[in-house]
């Protein structure tokens, strides 16, 4: 686990998604800009994380792969419900 010091300075490291999204209409491109709340429903922890990648494979029958400092911050493991929410793109990363 990262000092807090260099947490703040690497956000972009630590926060972030993969997630089965619709390309169509928006692109890539679109996707990469946007940053979603995500918060644990049990405890009420949340983050903010950046997609980065489409995934997780369709047979996980999961949705959302989250970092392991995202799950770590919201006290999940995978395969946990987690509630899933758009914020505005420049929202900044990391613990809410």
């Amino acid at each position: 686990s990262p000092s807090s010091g260099y947490l703040a300075t690497h956000l972009e490291t630590y926060y972030y998604c993969a997630m089965r999204w619709d390309y169509a209409p928006n692109g890539p491109s679109w996707w990469r800009a946007q940053r979603l709340l995500v918060i644990n429903p049990a405890n009420g922890r949340a983050v903010v994380v950046r997609p980065v990648d489409w995934g997780p494979n369709t047979n996980t029958g999961r949705i959302l792969d989250l970092s392991p400092q995202a799950l770590d911050d919201l006290g999940l493991e995978t395969d946990q419900d987690a509630l899933v929410a758009f914020v505005s793109p420049g929202t900044p990363l990391g613990i809410k």
